[in-house]
């Protein structure tokens, strides 16, 4: 799903609030939304860390109020956002462990179609 995205709409935008649901996070861009179902990583210097690690949801949270620089899709494997404050949310698009079907779903507003992922 690399070629007819509209998850690339996110570029510019700002982080307004993660949600932390039982079984998934959002990111959400006011109304763009990033739902999560597979750990996310966030990358900055040389730390990593990945949910729901100890302090990962006060380091996904540092991401509130930045604005996503980019977005970056290795097919079948990751998605990665880069953000303002020169860190990297990684969404994995693969995870055996967990026998997940979707990974991910990108909401690009009220009533327009849900990609899958």
């Amino acid at each position: 799903m690399t070629d007819d995205t509209g998850l690339l709409e996110v570029v510019n935008e700002q982080l307004s609030a993660i949600s932390f649901v039982h079984d998934y996070i959002e990111f959400q861009f006011n109304e763009k939304i990033i739902r999560s179902f597979t750990c996310p990583i966030l990358r900055y210097g040389a730390r990593e860390i990945r949910y729901p690690e100890n302090g990962s949801r006060d380091d996904l949270c540092s991401l509130i109020g930045c604005t996503a620089n980019y977005v970056t899709i290795l097919a079948d494997e990751e998605i990665k956002l880069g953000f303002s404050n020169n860190k990297e949310l990684i969404i994995p698009l693969t995870n055996a462990d967990e026998g997940l079907l979707e990974a991910m779903h990108y909401v690009p507003g009220h009533n327009r179609p849900i990609e899958v992922w």
